[in-house]
Parts: structure tokens; sequence; C-alpha cells
């Protein structure tokens, strides 16, 4: 089993239905069970790869961020990127179309 890399809090949890978004081997994002939460690993090179990949999952789900790096999403300095990358906003929250 891999370790996950070095971040401060919060922490990324191994859960059936969680889902992790690699490039080149190394984690770009987590989405947590239920798609209510995201994590980043450092550079958001790659964050429009990673919706992409997403998008195109073979077993997708509704993704509806309502925090990302455990902050409110809508608050987070992160919502314009994951906008340009295909969340649509909503009341609370981001939905991945």
């Amino acid at each position: 089993m891999l370790a996950w890399p070095e971040r401060a809090d919060p922490q990324p949890r191994r859960d059936a239905g969680a889902l992790v978004v690699l490039q080149a081997g190394r984690p770009l994002l987590f989405v947590a069970k239920g798609g209510k939460s995201a994590l980043t690993f450092g550079s958001l090179e790659g964050l429009d790869d990673a919706v992409e990949a997403l998008k195109a999952h073979p077993f997708k789900r509704r993704i509806r961020l309502e925090k990302i790096d455990g902050e409110t999403v809508m608050e987070s300095p992160l919502r314009p990127a994951l906008l340009q990358a295909g969340f649509v906003a909503d009341y609370k929250r981001l939905e991945l179309p």
C-alpha cells in the first residue's frame, strides 16, 4: 500500500467509493466517498485533466463539491479554477455535470 503524499490537514482517507485522479503516478485530486469533498495535492497544473478524467469515469456518479482542501468550495481560492475546468456553480456547491 502506498502512502499519501505529505500535506497539511485534512488528510485523504482510503474509503470504498472514493476517487483518486493520478497523473504520471502522482495523485492530483482526491474526491471523498459521496462526492461532497475533495483534496488537491500541491500544484493545480493538470486540474483540467483531472476534471476531464472524472467526467469520463465509466462509473461516474454525481460530484457535488461542498468542500475542497477543508474550505467551503464557494469561498475557496480554487473555485475559479474548478469553474474553468468544467464545474457549474449551484447555491452552496459546485457540481460536475
